[in-house]
């Protein structure tokens, strides 16, 4: 692990490329040093049965097993087109639907952990179905077009083909099953997508709040935290909408707890407004419209939508 302004950055670029070793450089900004030109590009000149690659004016060697991984904090990096062609980027921001499934994830885990467990069973399954059918195909395929001669005639190829479709109907039965039990839990879990909707919209609320003060930012961590409290202290009960409304009613006034405690007087009615405003979205009481309006006014006797 090193950063781009390490003194010993390029002496480590060379150890990993030349030992086969991962590289992982962080808090990059939105342009990187020019020596990494040649790796990213992939640059290799092949010499004997070895690969070298040229950093700036010093040849190194790439043994199999190098990987390159690169990270920024920047919250929307705007990477050059060439950055962007060389490197395959991921986007790890959080958005307000991956964290309500996470959320839903960890609800599940709590409440009916059996059932979530299942699911990730099923899951498993299906990819590892859909891999072997995969591995089918294309072993088919080496096959026939290694084929020589009549295909008709080839009693080995037709062999394969017989064994492949059997393979490929009893994997798609198998997939048949999975998907339709995945379905039938997906369905039992939707019982709790409220309460990961309700996480999801405090946890953003509370990083809006960062906009008008700087020291108001929660990382994602506490506050899933403050959400696996919420889950194991609020009141059990046998009926799952009652349990269900005692999670959302303790993970609210949780969560607006530790969010005050580090607001200013001034902003604290700030947050329990848009908090109010955000949940009545979320249940149809107020339209999209109807909030904008409220929040922006009018200009020029005209709704701002």
């Amino acid at each position: 692990v090193t950063s781009l302004n390490h003194k010993y950055f390029r002496q480590l670029l060379e150890e990993c490329l030349s030992l086969g070793k991962p590289l992982l450089i962080e808090d990059v900004s939105e342009e990187l040093d020019p020596i990494l030109e040649n790796v990213l590009e992939k640059n290799y000149m092949k010499s004997g049965s070895t690969f070298k690659v040229m950093l700036g004016e010093k040849e190194c060697d790439v043994i199999e097993g190098f990987r390159l991984f690169i990270t920024t904090k920047l919250p929307n990096p705007a990477f050059s087109p060439e950055i962007s062609a060389m490197t395959s980027v991921i986007d790890f921001t959080v958005t307000a639907k991956g964290l309500e499934d996470q959320l839903l994830g960890r609800v599940m885990l709590s409440e009916k952990a059996d059932l979530e467990n299942e699911r990730v069973k099923v899951i498993s399954e299906i990819v590892g179905s859909k891999y072997n059918i995969k591995l089918l195909e294309d072993n088919l395929l080496d096959h026939l077009t290694s084929a020589q001669g009549s295909l008709v005639d080839n009693e080995g190829l037709i062999g394969i083909l017989q064994d492949t479709k059997a393979t490929t109907l009893q994997v798609s039965s198998k997939l048949g099953v999975a998907a339709t039990t995945q379905a039938k839990i997906n369905e039992a879990r939707e019982e709790f997508r409220s309460v990961a909707a309700r996480g999801s919209i405090l946890y953003f609320l509370i990083v809006e709040m960062s906009v008008i003060n700087d020291m108001y930012q929660t990382s994602l961590k506490q506050f899933l935290g403050l959400f696996d409290i919420s889950i194991a202290r609020s009141d059990l009960d046998p009926d799952v909408k009652k349990r269900i409304r005692n999670i959302i009613e303790y993970l609210t006034f949780e969560v607006y707890r530790y969010a005050v405690r580090g607001f200013y007087e001034c902003h604290r009615f700030l947050f329990v407004l848009m908090l109010a405003l955000k949940l009545q979205l979320e249940s149809g009481s107020i339209s999209y419209n109807e909030f904008f309006t409220f929040v922006k006014g009018l200009k020029n006797n005209h709704f701002l939508f």
